[in-house]
């Protein structure tokens, strides 16, 4: 991820970006909870009142660039932010539901971190999974990179 962020800056665009919510708990006091796609989605949204505070921030050239979960992260953004150039998907996942399916041990990951996800699985797999509410992203481009070998993200 740094190396393609990297090659983005230094063609002299500004990169921003969020660590996870709780992601170093044990390092980092008050830094609150991981919710997999939940509210931790307006740690990302909270960026854009920074970029105004950059003078080289060109507001009207924002993408989104998402690696594996961070590929969520930015779809469930982009559904609150319709001013976007466009949206980088790097082996991210489109349906939460398929994931379990080819990957079945990532329900420990979503009962661990997803608010409410044993009650309402159903619900919180389709608010994580991006082919059911597509249209929302108000026509962004989307440029989806992935290869058949990787282990963890089925490019299906």
């Amino acid at each position: 991820m740094f190396y393609v962020t990297s090659e983005i800056a230094s063609a002299g665009l500004v990169v921003i970006g969020s660590q996870y919510r709780g992601s170093r708990a044990n390092n980092t006091p008050n830094n609150g909870k991981d919710e997999f796609g939940g509210d931790d989605v307006n740690d990302v949204l909270a960026l854009q009142s920074i970029l105004v505070e950059i003078p080289e921030a060109d507001m009207s050239q924002i993408s989104l660039v998402g690696w594996s979960r961070g590929v969520m992260q930015s779809y469930l953004v982009a559904k609150q932010m319709h001013n976007l150039k466009a949206i980088v998907s790097i082996a991210g996942n489109s349906d939460a539901r398929k994931s379990l399916e080819w990957r079945s041990e990532m329900e420990k990951v979503y009962m661990a971190r997803v608010p409410n996800y044993e009650a309402n699985k159903v619900q919180e797999l389709s608010k994580r999974s991006v082919v059911d509410w597509v249209d929302e992203l108000g026509g962004t481009p989307i440029l989806l990179i992935h290869g058949s070998g990787d282990k963890r993200v089925n490019v299906e």
